[in-house]
């Protein structure tokens, strides 16, 4: 990355690596229960989010049809 300095060690394997065989869920939402990391955003979050416009009507629309079906869209 062009912005980040010059690291003086080689850091290998990073904190995430023994949660690679995981899926991405199940992974992150461990390393939230083993190290106390905050791993998604609280709803709050997303409601600002969605006010901003950075998260659209569209995208709500998709989930909803995603995880309920299509019939729970209206």
């Amino acid at each position: 990355m062009p912005t980040q300095k010059t690291l003086k060690d080689f850091v290998y394997p990073h904190t995430l690596h023994a949660f690679q065989d995981v899926k991405f869920y199940d992974g992150i939402f461990r390393v939230s229960r083993i190290f106390g990391y905050k791993v998604t955003l609280q709803l709050q979050d997303f409601r600002t989010l969605f006010k901003l416009g950075r998260i659209t009507e569209s995208v709500i629309d998709c989930v909803i049809e995603v995880k309920k079906g299509g019939e729970e869209l209206e």
